[in-house]
């Protein structure tokens, strides 16, 4: 089945890409977690993926992070961000997903759908949304 998208690279197999492999792992504190400050060490590669058609497409921005007490915990983000942003808001982007998703946790408790598991709009009942709204 086609579904019209390139296929896509392993991240670990572009490591080797453009000295990635071989720059030096830069200390981060990314946040402060319940035991203090969370330090990580990152890479930053700005890349153009090369399209089906052998033409590069659109540059996109790939950070590799580790944990610094737990190098073995590798984890990578893929941004197509504008070229002028910087690692430090990449990286605020990036750890800052469980903020994002206990905003949306908070606010469907206070409308009454704490227990609504719907992904898209029609799966919701419109009516505790509309008696909230008025």
């Amino acid at each position: 089945m086609a579904s019209g998208r390139a296929p896509t690279r392993r991240a670990v197999a572009m490591l080797d890409q453009d000295g990635f492999h071989t720059q030096p792992w830069i200390r981060w504190r990314v946040k402060y977690g319940h035991k203090g400050p969370m330090v990580w060490e990152i890479k930053h590669l700005r890349f153009s993926p090369v399209g089906a058609d052998g033409l590069p497409g659109e540059p996109l921005d790939l950070i590799a992070v580790h944990d610094f007490v737990n190098p073995t915990d590798l984890k990578f983000s893929v941004a197509d961000a504008p070229e002028e942003t910087s690692v430090q808001f990449l990286l605020l982007v990036s750890f800052s997903r469980r903020d994002v998703e206990r905003c949306f946790q908070d606010q469907k408790s206070e409308i009454g759908l704490e227990q609504t598991k719907g992904v898209a709009t029609r799966g919701l009942n419109p009516r505790p949304i509309l008696s909230c709204l008025s």
